[in-house]
């Protein structure tokens, strides 16, 4: 039915009929004219073009009442009354001009009413699954699976581990599941279906049961199972001499900024930001340690050769032609002189960081499938324990975390090694800038990357949320310490040191023919002059006016036919010495990164040595400062001994043991002198000597400090003196040196462990020389001057090096202000401060106001250094022809003395 317009609607305007719409009056005002709806009055939306009865009634044929628009087009009535619809009032929302135009136009076709009524909401796809899917469903013999996947997974689980072990292990199910059976496996053999396995091309590691696969893939990495290939010997040979000596200089060589992306691999890009992480100094850089990286790397080339994977293959037959032209080209050189030289050719090459990058980037055969790298992660995660190393159970999460950290930061030395070899290959900048590019993309989308990241950060995440299981507890009533379930009574812990010295006396003294004189060594009370030289360092034995010196390289030492034992347990039980009784403890990582020996100081009888935790290192960026170990005084001449004769003596006949066998022998002899039924760990060890420190601590160990009423009259809160304004304990020995707070609580420490109290009778011991460095002389100067800037440099450098260094003559010609008097005033304290034996000065001044000034000078560097200043002045008359020096008398341990002047006036 055709629309009629408006024209030909109207109407009647004689008047109004009962239920007929009102009109307005001709004379009100014209109302703006409205855009009509979309859906015009009376037509039905859901029935398109058939008209419903209008709510106004019509009157004749004519046009609507009303003014007429000057382009003949009546105007609408401003208002129209419905009956029974009352208009409710509110905004008017109308539809805008672009929908009447597009509507309005000759061609447009309608499209909401003829829309498919059947169509998805909001558009897109349908997916539907598969028929094949349905069909198998629908079968009659079916049985599901999908629901009972999680119950299956979590008892394959239960039956490998402990039930501690397994409450973890569900939480990094995602490296088990692809190792079980029962993904897929079983679900298919109850479903008739066929399947190739579930570890694509190592499905044949895969066992009957999760337990069985498991044991099978951690003996495949076991270090001890020999290795009878040639080229896999040579490839792991190359791999630990690559990282002792390139993985950390081709780190050097890149640019901050591939080293900033070598650093992103592995890292979640989301919380990344470049620029930021540049600032922080969070790029990758050198390694402190490549030892863990090492060892990591070379478990993944054995666990590839003992699976048989055909990733190494290729690198096998490139091995293989180089160590063929070595052989060819030998001529005398024996197998291992060929071998040696094989290695340094491959290093040459890109073999081993290419290795490590095709077992980073190894795809899997089949989706979401294992691959040599997720199959080792979680062989890795376990360790076989038991007669026949059939029962397992699951690493800590902090061992997890650090294998993690070690592999990835492996691969990441290989990746920057490739890079920087290819640059050589390469040369052009802009190609090797692409290629750089398209190397970071292969590795960061690499699923191998995935696998080990997200097992690393699974593995902190449970570190973190872990509860600490660690108890530890102190009797205050009579000292008995208690870690877990190791327990240590005080009248233990209390003899430890002497129990050590009994042991090294044990198997040191049957060495020496003459145990007299070694005896004198030993003995704290006698003064020791200190040098890593041992025909310089000596006892000195003061007896009325006799004074007797023995050379320790005068100890005539039979160490027998077999010294190896009695050397290991004497090395075994310095380092526990050294790691646990030094006034605090080690980590076990740190007991590894002990320094050399010429690295310790001798100070006041001690030896001391500095080290620092590893602990929260974030990719070279150190957060922890050095600590100060100090050795007791017996331990320490039993370890002066040991290094300068034993060690010197010994080098060429006995050997080192490894890190790990020393561990063990540490663990198993700390049990022995804690009096343990079972060994403990480092970090057991740790905690029991942080229990006694904490049993020691409310008398030794606190600050002095005042109440809170006298706090406030500082102006201060209580807490803010305690910071601030606590004062720290000295005390004075009898030679008249100050001791610092550390070595007064090293030595309450030490007694406390069985150290005997000698401090009334040490004789003064020192070291005869120690090389002065630059730092050293000028933080002396620093504070002599009270001025932070004060440096050591000119004619003073060379006086004082030439002071302390040689017993000769010096005549210096310097003007005013160029510190002259630092000449014989440094020395003296830097003595001092570094232990070094100090030597006496004789001051002569010509005028006895110079002599104040002297005077007045030295007098506050007593204060602060255990210095004894003394003087004399002349009383000559002048005009005298001139006078002798005064008598002083010797005082003891006077470091400096300032005499008058001695005045020649012309007659």
């Amino acid at each position: 039915m055709r629309m009629p317009s408006i024209e030909e609607m109207s109407c009647e305007q004689s008047g109004k009929k009962e239920g007929a719409a009102s009109l307005d009056s001709p004379s009100a005002p014209l109302p703006p004219l409205r855009h009509p709806s979309p859906t015009p009055v009376g037509v039905s939306a859901d029935q398109p073009g058939q008209m419903e009865p209008m709510a106004c009634q019509m009157t004749g044929a004519g046009g609507l009442s009303g003014p007429v628009l000057q382009s003949g087009t009546p105007a609408l009535p401003s208002k129209l009354t419905f009956p029974n619809k009352p208009v409710i009032g509110g905004s008017s929302f109308l539809a805008t001009e672009s929908e009447i135009k597009q509507v309005s136009t000759h061609n447009y076709i309608p499209a909401r009413v003829s829309a498919n009524k059947n169509s998805v909401i909001g558009g897109g796809h349908t997916f539907l699954a598969l028929e094949s899917e349905i069909n198998q469903v629908c079968t009659h013999k079916y049985i599901p699976t999908r629901i009972s996947a999680e119950e299956l997974a979590m008892e394959q689980i239960q039956q490998c581990f402990s039930q501690e072990s397994s409450e973890r292990a569900e939480h990094l199910r995602s490296i088990f599941i692809p190792l079980m059976p029962g993904r897929n496996g079983n679900q298919c053999q109850l479903n008739q279906r066929k399947d190739d396995g579930v570890c694509c091309g190592y499905s044949r590691l895969v066992g009957q049961s999760l337990h069985g696969t498991l044991v099978g893939l951690v003996h495949a990495m076991d270090n001890k199972l020999p290795i009878s290939d040639e080229c896999v010997s040579l490839m792991l040979s190359a791999t630990e001499t690559y990282f002792e000596t390139c993985a950390n200089n081709d780190v050097i060589q890149l640019t901050a900024g591939h080293r900033h992306q070598v650093y992103r691999v592995g890292v979640v890009s989301s919380t990344v930001n470049g620029d930021e992480d540049l600032i922080r100094q969070e790029t990758f850089t050198v390694s402190n340690c490549t030892k863990a990286c090492c060892l990591e790397i070379m478990r993944l080339i054995r666990f590839a050769h003992n699976c048989k994977s055909p990733l190494v293959e290729e690198h096998k037959k490139q091995i293989w032609k180089i160590f063929s032209s070595v052989n060819d080209q030998g001529g005398t050189m024996s197998l291992d002189e060929q071998r040696a030289e094989a290695v340094r050719r491959i290093l040459d090459t890109t073999i081993i960081p290419g290795l490590m990058l095709t077992f980073l980037s190894e795809p899997p055969e089949k989706a979401n499938g294992s691959t040599l790298v997720r199959m080792y992660l979680a062989a890795r995660s376990c360790m076989a324990q038991g007669a026949n190393g059939d029962r397992l159970d699951l690493r800590s999460n902090n061992e997890i975390s650090k294998m993690c950290n070690a592999l990835v930061r492996g691969m990441r030395h290989g990746l920057c090694s490739w890079i920087n070899m290819k640059a050589i290959e390469l040369q052009d900048d802009r190609i090797f800038s692409d290629y750089v590019q398209k190397m970071f993309a292969i590795v960061a989308k690499s699923p191998n990357t995935d696998f080990v990241c997200t097992l690393l950060r699974a593995a902190r995440a449970l570190q973190n949320k872990t509860p600490t299981q660690v108890h530890k507890a102190v009797d205050t009533s009579n000292g008995t310490v208690q870690v877990q379930t190791y327990e240590v009574k005080r009248s233990v812990w209390s003899r430890l040191i002497g129990k050590t010295i009994d042991v090294l006396r044990e198997h040191m003294l049957p060495w020496f023919g003459n145990a007299d004189v070694l005896n004198l060594f030993l003995d704290p009370r006698n003064a020791l002059v200190f040098s890593t030289d041992p025909h310089f360092c000596k006892v000195t034995i003061t007896m009325g006016f006799k004074t007797e010196e023995f050379k320790l390289a005068n100890l005539i030492t039979d160490f027998g036919s077999a010294p190896q034992h009695s050397f290991t347990t004497i090395l075994v039980h310095i380092q526990i010495a050294m790691s646990y009784l030094s006034y605090g403890a080690l980590r076990g990582t740190e007991i590894e990164r002990i320094p050399k020996f010429d690295k310790f100081q001798f100070l006041l009888n001690r030896l001391t040595f500095q080290t620092s935790s590893e602990k929260g290192t974030n990719h070279g960026v150190v957060k922890n400062r050095m600590v100060t170990h100090i050795m007791s005084q017996t331990l320490s001449r039993i370890t002066i001994v040991f290094y300068l004769v034993v060690v010197e003596r010994l080098q060429k006949s006995v050997q080192i043991p490894s890190d790990e066998k020393l561990r063990e022998l540490r663990n198993t002899s700390v049990a022995q002198l804690l009096n343990l039924q079972s060994t403990p760990g480092t970090k057991i060890t740790r905690d029991i000597m942080a229990t006694i420190a904490n049993f020691l601590c409310p008398n030794l160990y606190a600050k002095l400090t005042v109440t809170d009423a006298m706090a406030r009259q500082f102006h201060h809160t209580p807490r803010v003196h305690e910071m601030s304004y606590s004062s720290s304990q000295i005390s004075v020995d009898t030679n008249g040196n100050n001791i610092s707070q550390s070595i007064t609580l090293a030595t309450e420490w030490h007694s406390a462990l069985g150290e005997p109290r000698h401090d009334s009778e040490v004789q003064h011991a020192e070291t005869v020389y120690r090389e002065p460095s630059s730092t050293d002389l000028n933080t002396v100067a620093a504070i002599a001057y009270s001025n932070p800037a004060a440096s050591v440099t000119g004619v003073q450098n060379l006086s004082v090096r030439h002071v302390l260094s040689q017993n000769r003559h010096l005549i210096v010609k310097s003007g005013c202000g160029t510190g002259k008097s630092g000449v014989y005033i440094l020395p003296l304290l830097y003595a001092r401060s570094f232990g070094v034996r100090a030597k006496k000065f004789l001051v002569i001044s010509p005028y006895n106001a110079l002599l104040s000034q002297h005077v007045q000078q030295a007098r506050p560097y007593a204060l602060i250094w255990p210095l004894k200043i003394s003087f004399k002045m002349s009383h000559s008359p002048q005009g005298s022809s001139g006078s002798s020096l005064p008598h002083v008398q010797s005082q003891h341990h006077v470091e400096m003395t300032l005499f008058g002047a001695v005045c020649f006036h012309p007659k």
